[in-house]
């Protein structure tokens, strides 16, 4: 006889890196994916609280508790939830020229950024999908399905300039339900206060969800959401330098951050290619960054900083010959 399934959650702070690639449609198990009940599947940061406490039915329900001072404030069963709706753009590809339909999850107006993996139904398929914004650099997504369920794990980092106001950021936990909807519930925020850069906090979100049959409980599904905040100093220019087998330059163009080419095709003589990005630090000096890549990578990531001090990061796709 099947017994009630349970759900176990934590949080904890630990680092990993998981190479993956958000947007990017996994293949599905023949079998339609049926999720038994509700499952976190990643995390919308936001840089102010979100307040779903259901106070009212809190004092409804406590209003003794509360006058003697035996209520608990923290109590999770009032915490509420805030469904988000699926919204489709037709949009052109940057790089191929062809249309495509953009889709994206909007949390009724709040503003935040998105990183999770949702199960999609389409038809008499299913297919399971990841969702996630442009200031999550590495987009670290792995996502195993078996025949007991969906095991995510999800492992990024947000970019931020040091001494940006002080940003508090708040990690608020995604859920789906067993019916398909999407729905965030308010996390815990983390203040960053750093002068300098490289410096970088975490956290996770981790859940397991068991089976008990015939006596024996076995894993279903799992979930592992780690993110990072890491700080660089805001770049104000980026060098883009081929050079040949002899080390010879063969070209060099520089660009404002942002404004990085979605595409780029090295000469059929470019051996490698060195990008130099130029910071600011805090104390308005100017340092230089150099990364090398080989003939052969296959895109090149560059950052560029809001006004709020968040830095998304920009991919270039290199087009060798």
């Amino acid at each position: 006889m099947m017994k009630r399934n349970n759900i176990i959650l934590a949080g904890v702070l630990l680092a990993a890196f998981i190479l993956g690639m958000v947007g990017v449609v996994l293949a599905n198990p023949q079998d339609i994916i049926q999720m038994k009940e509700d499952r976190l599947v990643g995390v919308f940061v936001t840089t102010e609280h979100l307040n779903l406490f259901d106070y009212e039915n809190y004092f409804r329900d406590n209003a003794n508790k509360i006058m003697n001072g035996t209520a608990v404030v923290d109590d999770d069963s009032y915490n509420g939830r805030l469904y988000a709706e699926l919204e489709e753009k037709e949009l052109i590809n940057e790089v191929t020229g062809e249309p495509y339909i953009s889709q994206r999850y909007v949390f009724n107006g709040m503003e935040g950024y998105q990183y999770f993996v949702a199960t999609m139904h389409k038809d008499d398929e299913s297919y399971t999908r990841s969702f996630g914004d442009d200031v999550f650099s590495g987009k670290g997504t792995h996502i195993t399905i078996t025949d007991s369920g969906i095991n995510i794990e999800i492992d990024s980092t947000i970019h931020v300039t040091p001494g940006s106001d002080n940003i508090v950021f708040y990690m608020n936990p995604v859920y789906q339900s067993a019916d398909g909807d999407i729905y965030v519930m308010q996390g815990t925020g983390n203040a960053l206060d750093m002068m300098s850069e490289g410096v970088s906090m975490s956290q996770t979100l981790e859940a397991t969800y068991t089976t008990t049959e015939n006596g024996k409980t076995k894993t279903t599904d799992s979930s592992y959401i780690n993110i990072s905040i890491s700080t660089i100093y805001r770049p104000v220019s980026i060098e883009i330098i081929e050079f040949d087998v002899n080390s010879e330059i063969l070209s060099r163009n520089e660009y404002v951050p942002g404004e990085v080419p979605r595409t780029i095709t090295p000469s059929s003589e470019t051996e490698y290619i060195i990008v130099v990005t130029q910071k600011v630090n805090t104390n308005g000096e100017t340092v230089y960054q150099r990364e090398l890549l080989q003939r052969g990578d296959r895109s090149l990531n560059t950052f560029y900083c809001l006004d709020n001090g968040i830095c998304p990061t920009q991919y270039t796709v290199l087009e060798w010959d």
